[in-house]
């Protein structure tokens, strides 16, 4: 029982001082959340984050609030340009040609889901770019599939393409403005901030990564592709590829349920695999301390139907 390995654990000198030696060590460990992490890192150094210390953290409501009174102020002030403005021409048309597509309604939308940062890089509009040449699928098509798309529906295309590629880059513009005139960041900010600092500041990443001796973290299929990016910086140095022989992730990938905030499973995978390839090993934490057997049986008879899988 787990009374009895206590009790023999209390007898062995050496269990002892080693529980000893991680109490005085326990002051000086760092324990929190990545969004705690990044929000250390940035006011901790301001100069090479770019960002004032006093900043706050926008949460729910404000947040949404926020994002959507900003979403509509920058349709207002575009819309509000003259239509011909010199150089911004382009731009206006733009913005007017969203509008005329969709609607005031529908582009406020579209726009809000780019409102807090993850903006098409430039591989994603050449892949946007050859994707308008795909046929489609029509309430008109034949039984045999897809049809191929006319000159005008890829020309349209295109044409809101275009669109999109120009106001996007404006819009990031207004939202960085707004916030930083209200000294706010969101948990994107934080975290997109965070691993750019560590990336362009070679000096300050590695001395962090000489002060995480060890790097834990739980939950880890709940993360997203940056917060891979800012653990491995921290571990060895590198965002791309695991360097460093020092972290240890903990997860379980049937438990993801926060894809909704940006989790993505794929990213625990991945990192099961760097790890085995640098020399580390995958456990498996088999048994349950927590549930007794009638309800796992009953589990697993309840949900073998909708899993449609052995569980």
């Amino acid at each position: 029982t787990m009374q009895e390995r206590l009790r023999e654990a209390g007898k062995n000198e050496d269990a002892i001082q080693f529980w000893r030696d991680r109490i005085q060590e326990l002051p000086r460990t760092q324990i929190g959340t990545i969004h705690s992490l990044c929000s250390s890192l940035l006011r901790m150094n301001p100069m090479e984050s770019k960002v004032d210390p006093a900043f706050q953290i926008l949460t729910e409501p404000d947040l949404t609030r926020f994002l959507e009174e900003e979403t509509v102020s920058f349709i207002a002030k575009e819309a509000r340009k003259p239509a011909t403005d010199g150089r911004d021409t382009a731009k206006i048309t733009s913005v007017q040609i969203l509008l005329d597509e969709y609607g005031a309604s529908g582009f406020a939308g579209i726009l809000k889901n780019f409102s807090d940062g993850d903006y098409p890089t430039e591989a994603d509009w050449q892949d946007a770019l050859q994707h308008t040449k795909d046929p489609v699928m029509t309430e008109e098509s034949d039984e045999d599939g897809p049809r191929p798309k006319t000159s005008e529906e890829e020309t349209q295309e295109r044409r809101l393409l275009t669109a999109w590629r120009d106001v996007l880059p404006r819009f990031a513009g207004h939202m960085k403005e707004a916030k930083e005139h209200l000294n706010v960041l969101t948990f994107n900010d934080l975290e997109q901030r965070a691993v750019t600092m560590l990336k362009e500041s070679p000096e300050l990443c590695a001395r962090y990564r000489r002060r995480f001796k060890y790097i834990m973290v739980d939950e880890f299929q709940d993360t997203n592709n940056r917060q891979q990016e800012l653990v491995y910086l921290l571990s060895g140095g590198d965002a791309s590829t695991l360097r460093g022989k020092n972290l240890f992730v903990v997860g379980d990938a049937k438990q993801s349920i926060y894809r909704f905030r940006g989790a993505d499973v794929s990213v625990f995978q991945e990192v099961q695999k760097e790890i085995e390839k640098s020399g580390g090993v995958n456990l498996s934490l088999s048994l349950n301390f927590r549930s007794e057997p009638p309800i796992i049986r009953f589990c697993n008879d309840f949900f073998e139907q909708p899993w449609d899988c052995d569980t």
